[in-house]
Order: structure tokens, then sequence, then C-alpha cells
């Protein structure tokens, strides 16, 4: 099954790192300009370090990584040359993406593209695509893009977490403007394996009403640790479950000050343990700094729960194995 790889992970990273996001020693947030913002998000793309980005990643025992390729602005970590053809002062030379997704192979740590269409904080690419003017128009800009990333990288991507598909109105956006069975053959253009989510409902309350088949795991958008699978397959239209929450002040880096967990630790280990006992996955998302490094205080909090989940599983496996060796007893006795 497609979603196997998630299933047997359980835990992995979901990663915001956008044009917005700051180093640790920024003390201002990230220019309103969008002009300004993107100079600096090309000078972080060149400066990216990937070496301690990977190493620190698989530090943390992470089964998979979700990442960003773009978030509010519409600008993409690596070069391509359908984005280039629509807003060719967008040009990117660095192929930041191919690197992580090679570090990521090289550790057996499955990469999965997150992406939005929306650019909620970038007028130009929404007034460019009719965002608001031709919703499905703008949704085959959408289409186009994600099928040429897609082709480019091929298997490199095992998934995909797609965001701002919501079937509620929030922020006048949309669930009606995307044909979700044609977005996803787009998506799965370079690799038929590869595994989708639609943010259907985002933070709001999941409704379990899509047709079977859209998505192949829940895109799972918590504020809080305060919902539980039923099961493996008690996602929205009988998906893979799966959940994430972001670990400090938001999903993205975006505010100056020290990065402190919102959650003790064992209230996330727990948290965890109970979303694996019913079959379901859990992503802890990190706020990233810019220059690819992770705070201080997620790492500390990642190590420990690297090392109890790691009790559990051997616990687990002791216990599969006994039940394995009685099993085969009872087809000895007399």
């Amino acid at each position: 099954m497609k979603t196997d790889f998630l299933y047997q992970a359980k835990y992995g990273l979901f990663i915001h790192w956008t044009s917005f996001s700051l180093n640790k020693s920024d003390k201002e947030e990230m220019s309103s300009d969008f002009e300004k913002r993107f100079e600096s998000y090309k000078r972080a793309v060149e400066e990216f370090d990937v070496a301690t980005f990977v190493e620190q990643v698989k530090e943390t025992g992470a089964g998979f990584v979700i990442m960003t390729l773009n978030h509010a602005d519409f600008v993409l970590p690596f070069p391509l040359k359908e984005m280039d053809e629509l807003l060719p002062k967008r040009k990117i030379k660095r192929d930041l993406l191919q690197e992580i997704i090679e570090g990521m192979n090289e550790n057996n740590i499955k990469f999965i593209a997150y992406f939005n269409g929306d650019g909620f904080a970038d007028k130009e690419w929404q007034e460019l695509t009719g965002f608001y003017s031709d919703p499905k128009g703008h949704a085959e800009y959408c289409y186009k893009i994600t099928k040429a990333i897609s082709d480019k990288y091929g298997k490199g991507i095992s998934g995909w977490w797609i965001d701002g598909c919501y079937l509620i109105e929030y922020n006048n956006r949309s669930g009606e403007r995307y044909d979700y069975r044609r977005y996803k053959k787009c998506l799965l253009s370079g690799n038929e394996d590869a595994i989708v989510a639609f943010n259907l409902n985002g933070t709001e309350e999941w409704k379990f009403e899509t047709e079977e088949g859209v998505s192949d795991y829940q895109a799972g958008e918590l504020v809080y640790l305060d919902r539980y699978p039923a099961g493996r397959f008690s996602g929205e239209a009988k998906s893979q479950w799966f959940s994430c929450c972001y670990m400090d002040d938001n999903w993205v880096h975006s505010s100056p000050g020290k990065v402190v967990s919102r959650f003790s630790d064992e209230e996330v280990i727990d948290y965890i343990k109970k979303v694996n006992e019913k079959g379901g996955t859990f992503a802890y998302n990190c706020a990233l700094y810019r220059n690819g490094h992770f705070p201080k205080a997620e790492i500390i909090q990642l190590n420990k729960i690297k090392e109890a989940l790691k009790w559990q599983r051997i616990i687990e496996q002791r216990a599969h194995k006994m039940s394995r060796v009685q099993d085969m007893a009872k087809g000895l006795s007399p």
C-alpha cells in the first residue's frame, strides 16, 4: 500500500522554511516589501546549510520530512522553466530542493513536498493568476507548476501535502476552485507511487465528506494535540490517519525572539504514542532558521522524543517476538 512508509515511520517532521523565516540573530520581522523580502530569500537559498540540516534531521530519528516549497510568497528554492516564464524576475540559480532530496535519500528519509498555490502575501502572483477573479483559471497555474515540479524531481518526491484546498470559506479562499482528481494526476506525473494529501479543512472541524481516493492520507492540521484516530484508515474518506502540529510560536519562525516549545516533552511523547497505538502517524512542525539550522530548543525536545519512541519500538518488537514464540509453542503442543 502506498501509505505504508508513512504508517511504518509513525513519526516525522514538518518544516516551514519560507521567505518570512528569520535567523536566530534577527531582531525584526521580515520586510513587508516583497522586493526586499525576495532579495533576502535569494541569499537564504544560496546560504542554506544543507549538510547541517540533513544531519540534524537524521539525528531526530524522523522517518520522513514534509517541507515547504513555497508558502506566503509564491517563490521556489530551485530553478524551474515554467516558473521563470511566468515570473522572470524571480529566477533562482541554486537547486536547493535537489540537494535536500539527495541528502534525505542518502539517509533513507522520505521527502514530502508542501505546496500552496495561494501566495496569500503575494499580490503580484494573485493578480497574475486571477486568484480572486478567476478561481478555476488560477487552479490551472497550480496544475501546470506542480506537474512541472513532479516531472523534474520524479521519485525524489515521495509525497505531497497541498495547502489551501479548503472546503470552507476562509480568508476568501474556496475549495471549489480545484478539480482534485485532476490536481492529483499532475502531482503524480513524475512518480505515480507518491502519496497525496489535500488540506481540505485546515484547523477547523475535520469533515469526512470527501470522495474516497482524493487524499491518500489526511492533512491533519492541528493547533493543539487534541485529536486522535479511531484506526489506521480513519482519516478523511478512509485515508491513512495523520496529524501535524507546530512546536513553537507558529508554523514559521517569523517573529524574532527565543524559540520555546509550547508543549512539554511528556505531552508530545504521550500524544505520539497514543496516535501510533491506533495506527496513526504524526509530524511535528519545526520552524527552521533561515540558514537551515534547527533552534536549540527544538533539537533538545526532538532528541527526547527520539529516545522515548526508540524504547517504545523495542518494547513492541519484543512483545511481537514473544507472541510469535507462544503461537509456535501452541502449534507444537499435543
